[in-house]
């Protein structure tokens, strides 16, 4: 079976603290050379760019700017596809602005999320756009202009320009006050969009972490955060024993018993995890990530598998018993939480350099965190001593600690200096 270009992704994200040079190899292997025509990049499967999150994992592992140039211009390349301007593409169909990706994504008859479920009984397939490949859109967009900026391309502006026009279009569109969840549009055949997708009873199809992953993408009011991000970690809601469920439990939709409806995926706890970390919800970020690998801990002991999701009524894994884009985030948990040496950023946050004193006791960075409605933000440092002094641009801080992680905030909008050093 040939990988995904989504898994790809993952895959090459989830080798970023072990072995960066192969990360690189399957980076690669992931797209196409700058100014290809008709394959702008590698497609397989969900075109969901998570190339880009490894692309910035990358560069805050080693800081190597001859890598940042060499990949911008064709990751350059995939975001223009996936925003409508290269002449193969076929995303801006729209005229609320949200980008389709129905000419790409394969059918997935597996597939129960309510959603998906109802847009393939429905054929809406080429009129209903869910939010997924948007959200990600405007987080690759986010990195691409902290890479820009690192190597003076002068694209800031085009990346600007498209994540106003992207939470425009999504704000004007797909929120649904009723609900406090984002919905999924349906649009008439002449493109206009007609309103969210509802249930027989007018209810948003979209409750659940569909309807909540726009956290990852910074675009939402503070009370939008704060009221998503409950939702997520709402025992009544979306919180289990075994991490984020993909559909909210108080919905009349929700299944005990489904595929993917009644299961918490690894890689969506993954995404919420980098959402807390923007928000600035280390707590929150913290139990996500402690959850997971607890979780995964004893299927593995039980069935030595690496399921792609786990059921909630039981805890055990389900899915794809062998997946290796489901590795990945169980593997940046673990080496963020258990190996000194490590850190981990959310997307809008580019670690500029990072200088750890022997046998990682101590370490001083530096941090660029991009302008947000958000007043701070935070990153994950871990190193091999538990009681630290640390300091963000000079002043003394308190800051939430996870066994070998320190989980330190910092202010939007400007570069921030931390020093960390033992007591």
């Amino acid at each position: 079976t040939v990988p995904s270009t989504h898994s790809l992704g993952l895959i090459a994200l989830g080798l970023v603290p072990t072995s960066p040079s192969l990360a690189i190899q399957v980076l690669n292997s992931c797209l196409s050379a700058d100014g290809e025509e008709k394959v702008p990049f590698v497609h397989a499967g969900d075109p969901t760019p998570t190339v880009a999150y490894a692309y910035k994992a990358l560069w805050d592992k080693t800081h190597n700017r001859a890598f940042l140039a060499s990949f911008y211009p064709r990751l350059r390349q995939y975001y223009r596809f996936l925003m409508g301007r290269h002449p193969a593409s076929a995303m801006r169909q729209m005229k609320s602005g949200i980008l389709n990706p129905a000419a790409y994504m394969p059918t997935d008859e597996n597939n129960d999320i309510p959603v998906c479920a109802a847009i393939r009984e429905k054929g809406l397939e080429t009129r209903c756009c869910p939010n997924h490949i948007s959200i990600h859109t405007i987080v690759f967009a986010r990195i691409l202009r902290h890479a820009s900026v690192i190597l003076g391309c002068g694209d800031e502006g085009e990346y600007d320009s498209d994540i106003a026009s992207l939470g425009s279009a999504l704000q004007a569109y797909a929120y649904d006050r009723r609900s406090g969840y984002f919905g999924c549009i349906n649009h008439d055949e002449n493109g206009n969009p007609e309103g969210f997708l509802r249930t027989d009873r007018f209810l948003n199809y979209n409750m659940g972490y569909d309807g909540a992953e726009i956290l990852l993408s910074g675009i939402c009011n503070p009370r939008q955060e704060t009221v998503l991000a409950g939702f997520m970690m709402d025992p009544a809601r979306m919180w289990t024993d075994v991490g984020i469920s993909n559909v909210d439990r108080s919905a009349p939709y929700y299944r005990r018993d489904g595929f993917r409806n009644g299961t918490a995926g690894v890689t969506q706890q993954w995404f919420a995890f980098l959402g807390m970390l923007g928000c600035a919800h280390l707590a929150d970020a913290f139990k996500i990530a402690t959850t997971a690998l607890d979780t995964w801990k004893v299927e593995a002991e039980a069935s030595y598998n690496c399921y792609e999701h786990f059921v909630l009524e039981t805890g055990r894994g389900g899915g794809w018993h062998c997946s290796s884009d489901a590795g990945a985030p169980l593997s940046l948990w673990y080496h963020t939480l258990y190996v000194p040496g490590n850190v981990i950023a959310p997307p809008d946050v580019f670690v500029l350099t990072s200088s750890f004193g022997e046998g990682y006791g101590c370490v001083d960075l530096s941090v660029q965190a991009g302008q947000s409605k958000r007043p701070e933000t935070a990153l994950v440092i871990s190193l091999a001593n538990d009681d630290y002094r640390v300091m963000v641009n000079g002043e003394l801080v308190e800051t939430k600690h996870c066994e070998c992680a320190i989980g330190v905030r910092i202010p939007t909008g400007r570069v921030s200096h931390i020093s960390i050093y033992p007591r």
